[in-house]
């Protein structure tokens, strides 16, 4: 019983990690948002100050960096 327990909870392990595909998801959503506010930026009638055109710019290096790997994350997994 033990035996067949381990073996079904180790096959629910391994499939879980096979489509576990969340940094993956998360790198290209990061890349699809870093170009709409690039995009935005160029293209908008709005004009921005100093301050928040350098915020743009920090979060875009940030998120960038962060699709590349650069940045670790933490999972917040107290809500699974």
């Amino acid at each position: 019983m033990v035996s067949v327990t381990a073996k079904q909870l180790h096959l629910i392990t391994r499939i879980r990690h096979h489509f576990n595909r969340d940094e993956e998801i998360d790198k290209i959503e990061r890349l699809k948002l870093s170009a709409i506010m690039a995009s935005d930026e160029q293209n908008s009638a709005e004009v921005y100050t100093d301050k928040e055109s350098a915020m743009v710019n920090e979060v875009s290096k940030k998120m960038n960096k962060n699709a590349k790997g650069g940045i670790s994350r933490r999972r917040d997994t107290s809500h699974s």
